[in-house]
């Protein structure tokens, strides 16, 4: 049984319209399914979900009216692995602008408070609120082995390279693969068309093909 056919048995989504709409259990809003990005939200959701992260994200939407996207979700997870991270080693594993993943560590702390933080600057360390921490830990063993599909990654890798070019251990760091996987899936890309490599050895960067 694949994912989608558990999330249905489960009820934990539902579609409408005849598939062109995907309803989360968290979030009574329809979303069109027909978007590529709404199917990696779809699997990351039932990757990520069990007693614990359903019950994180149930207190968000329902008590907090949360909106909670991909980068969203695979944050609190990266969190829920590492339990404390330095701003450097979020910048490296989450390969946005500065000032956007800013806003979306501010977001899930002062908005969402599923976040703590201290020190300044380079020096600031980020962790799971305690209130995050209690909710998750109330659920059942969190199986931290999950791991999005090998498509719902390349959807994510194309994403990810739309805002700016990446080498393989930005990517490696953001999909928690292993560098074999991370160049297998992206010899696949780049034999499809879809990405190039430009440079060599560390400083090779994974580019997006040009009129994509």
């Amino acid at each position: 049984m694949d994912l989608i056919q558990q999330g249905l048995q489960n009820k934990n989504i539902r579609f409408e319209e005849g598939g062109k709409y995907i309803v989360y259990s968290w979030q009574e809003k329809r979303r069109n399914y027909d978007n590529p990005e709404e199917k990696v939200q779809a699997d990351a959701f039932l990757r990520l979900v069990d007693q614990a992260f359903k019950a994180l994200l149930l207190f968000l939407t329902d008590k907090q009216g949360a909106y909670l996207d991909v980068d969203d979700l695979l944050l609190l997870h990266f969190f829920r692995r590492r339990h404390e991270v330095p701003w450097k080693e979020l910048r490296e594993v989450y390969p946005y602008d500065d000032r956007r993943l800013r806003e979306k560590l501010a977001s899930l702390e002062t908005t969402l408070l599923m976040l703590e933080h201290s020190g300044t600057g380079r020096g600031t360390i980020y962790r799971l609120s305690r209130r995050a921490s209690a909710i998750l830990n109330e659920g059942a063993t969190y199986d931290m082995t999950r791991r999005l599909d090998r498509e719902a990654i390349k959807i994510r890798i194309l994403t990810l390279l739309k805002d700016r070019p990446l080498r393989n251990a930005e990517i490696r760091a953001f999909t928690d693969l292993e560098r074999q996987q991370v160049t297998a899936i992206l010899k696949d890309l780049e034999s499809e068309g879809q990405v190039s490599l430009a440079g060599k050895g560390a400083g090779a960067r994974w580019h997006l093909a040009k009129g994509k």
